[in-house]
């Protein structure tokens, strides 16, 4: 299921006699990728897990006051708006368990058609509480101004967005704003996602070598989540591009194919 071939015609003089093919199984290669790309989703569950429970214990403060207040004292009155703030409460903490299963299934590439904006503010809001935690608040901005879908793999690109702003809040140690921005390259019909923070930037030398796996800054990083990130973006027909600058942050952009849906190698 999983190989590589190519075909070279052969003549002789100039009649078409035959080809000559070679295919190559590269099942193994295929395998170890996958075993990589779940144990950098392990390592990111890992990381958001102590920022998830912070999170899901927000709402459940009010939730239990305000069952506390309607078992003590019913007020018909105020019944339905202590209702409410409790039902809004726990969609926000179903949406947020949703979010967090998602990333954490492992499973095969499947591309189909994905509402982009709603896929960057799903990702966001999942990574804002861990972004609050380090007093840092992540922000929104669309240039697009409309619906737009575009035929992707949506766990695996949320995973790499999650890479990223995990990375670009790792860089802001005295907190602060990352902006998500999302823009529309008419002429190459693509779109492109840039993550920008206001780190301290990361050093030439580490540049170069950025998306090297293993190669990391982290006391405890694997260095391999933009290596990963990478292969997934390429495997999309995109390209990861990064431009920092020392003391004055760093911006990575994601580019995306807005549709090759026809293309025969995502049958």
């Amino acid at each position: 299921d999983n190989g590589v071939h190519f075909t070279i015609p052969i003549y002789d003089g100039v009649q078409f006699i035959g080809t000559y093919s070679q295919f190559r199984d590269i099942t193994d290669r295929y395998d170890l990728e996958q075993q990589v790309i779940t144990n950098e989703k392990l390592s990111i569950i890992g990381k958001m897990s102590t920022s998830l429970a912070h999170e899901i214990r927000n709402p459940l403060t009010p939730i239990s006051g305000f069952l506390k207040l309607l078992e003590n004292n019913f007020d018909k009155a105020k019944s339905k708006e202590y209702f409410k703030i409790i039902n809004d409460e726990l969609h926000r903490m179903k949406d947020l368990i949703n979010n967090f299963v998602m990333i954490s299934k492992p499973e095969a590439p499947r591309k189909k058609d994905v509402n982009i904006q709603t896929l960057l503010l799903e990702t966001i809001h999942l990574m804002n509480s861990h972004g609050n935690l380090h007093n840092i608040s992540i922000e929104f901005t669309d240039n697009i101004k409309h619906d737009l879908s575009i035929y992707v793999d949506k766990n695996q690109i949320k995973q790499v967005l999650i890479n990223l702003i995990q990375n670009a809040i790792e860089e802001m140690n005295a907190g602060g704003e990352i902006n998500v921005v999302l823009n529309k390259n008419r002429e190459l019909n693509q779109i492109e996602i840039s993550v920008i923070d206001q780190g301290c930037g990361i050093d030439p030398k580490i540049l170069s070598d950025l998306f090297t796996p293993f190669v990391t800054t982290k006391p405890d990083g694997t260095g391999l989540g933009l290596s990963i990130s990478q292969r997934i973006v390429k495997n999309h027909y995109g390209e990861i591009v990064v431009d920092s600058n020392k003391n004055r942050g760093t911006t990575i952009t994601v580019t995306l194919p807005i549709s090759i849906k026809n293309d025969r190698r995502d049958d």
